[in-house]
């Protein structure tokens, strides 16, 4: 996953977070975005419970007028309370927003040997995002932060990111754990199971 901190004018496609502050004031970036696509923003936190209180999302799929693939408001809460504390928690939300444990996320970060975090999604099926998460962090190869951890301790997720950043040697370790746990023929194998399934199938309508 790469985050990386830009004009919305400059972005073309992807997911992009935007603060807004409590009482529902736009940021610039966040107005800019609202313009472009129409109002689409305002009529979202309008028809929601978002208040622009520190931790609080909103998530809009595919805003009319944009080609993002989803606009994430993040609640930042009084300006006078941001602080760097503040930013630092605006920042471990958004990562916690979008490091969630997909299959293909998983594979990405062994395939390419990276320290990660992961925040699996709860309501996934059949709660497969842990499942995912947990064939690297079970190997001490990822950390893991349950949603719930990551909501009762604002700081969980700052923390866990700073423990990272302060120690190269972990993030190393951390790497190196998870390529060799990488299924490096996975896409071989899953063509050799389809051709073997068609053989079959052909075989038994014959």
């Amino acid at each position: 996953m790469k985050i990386s901190f830009s004009n919305p004018a400059a972005i073309t496609s992807g997911v992009v977070v935007v603060g807004v502050n409590e009482g529902n004031k736009l940021s610039s970036s966040a107005a800019s975005i609202d313009k472009a696509s129409g109002g689409s923003l305002v009529r979202a936190i309008k028809a929601s419970t978002f208040k622009g209180k520190k931790g609080q999302q909103l998530s809009i799929m595919t805003p009319a007028g944009t080609k993002f693939d989803r606009v994430l408001l993040l609640g930042l809460g009084k300006p006078k309370d941001m602080g760097l504390t503040g930013a630092l928690n605006a920042g471990g939300a958004v990562y916690a927003a979008l490091a969630q444990a997909g299959a293909a996320s998983v594979a990405e970060i062994a395939a390419t040997g990276r320290a990660a975090i992961f925040i699996p999604f709860p309501a996934s099926l059949d709660d497969h995002q842990t499942f995912n998460a947990k064939s690297l962090t079970d190997e001490n190869a990822a950390i893991l932060v349950t949603q719930k951890e990551a909501e009762n301790d604002p700081t969980l997720l700052t923390k866990e990111i700073l423990s990272l950043i302060t120690n190269p040697q972990k993030c190393k370790q951390m790497a190196a754990k998870a390529k060799k746990l990488a299924h490096r023929d996975a896409l071989s194998e899953i063509i050799e199971t389809i051709v073997s399934c068609q053989k079959s199938a052909i075989g038994s309508a014959k």
